[in-house]
């Protein structure tokens, strides 16, 4: 748990650094003191099995009838898929930040997701000041998500529907959604290669034999 707790604090303290009003928890008391829009973080295990997730995307498994069952007032907006040494020294794991947001109405439609890679430093334990940094462009585009509906799944971010995501038991891993671009690559025939073998060997020879006439052998 000492492990968590240290990323939920470091997870603030960025918000914190970034302007964004930010608590490691959700007391009454405290949000009271904010005129503004609170980021809550918490950092929790969680076991991964079959709708073990679902409450996640505004949905309660409900036992008697062996089924999820939607729970208003809750949506998964985001999933923010962060690199594995984002938190080190402290843990290496890999982690991704959920965003919700309380509603007065059903639960979650459709989840925008985004492949993290840099966050402004490196990912081994030194953590030194990087040039790459995908803060900037996820901000930007979680303000404007309106233009992210066309993006495709070789993209960045792009949005996933829930039905899908309820169709692969709840895993919100952007791996299962994500697609990659094969490029094809061409080599060489192999008649080709031998010529090129062939070529290079008789090279050798004659640098050979140059060499032993230097060497009066």
């Amino acid at each position: 748990m000492r492990e968590l707790s240290q990323i939920r604090d470091a997870v603030v303290s960025a918000l914190a650094a970034e302007g964004m009003a930010a608590l490691d928890a959700y007391p009454d008391q405290r949000a009271r003191r904010y005129g503004c829009p609170v980021a809550a973080v918490a950092v929790e295990t969680a076991e991964s099995r079959t709708v073990g997730f679902c409450n996640y995307l505004g949905e309660v498994f409900d036992t008697g009838a062996g089924a999820p069952r939607e729970l208003y007032g809750k949506k998964l907006e985001a999933v923010i898929s962060m690199p594995s040494g984002v938190f080190k020294p402290y843990a290496g794991v890999s982690t991704a930040i959920l965003i919700f947001t309380k509603t007065e109405h059903g639960g979650t439609d459709q989840v925008w997701f985004y492949d993290m890679t840099a966050d402004g430093y490196s990912l081994d334990d030194k953590r030194n000041e990087v040039k790459e940094n995908d803060i900037p462009d996820i901000i930007a585009r979680f303000r404007n998500l309106s233009a992210e509906a066309d993006r495709k799944r070789t993209e960045q971010s792009f949005f996933v529907p829930k039905s899908e995501i309820v169709e692969n038991a709840y895993d919100l891993s952007i791996n299962k959604y994500k697609k990659v671009e094969y490029v094809p690559v061409e080599y060489p025939s192999t008649l080709e290669i031998m010529t090129q073998l062939r070529e290079i060997e008789m090279e050798i020879s004659q640098e050979m034999e140059e060499l032993e006439r230097l060497l009066n052998l």
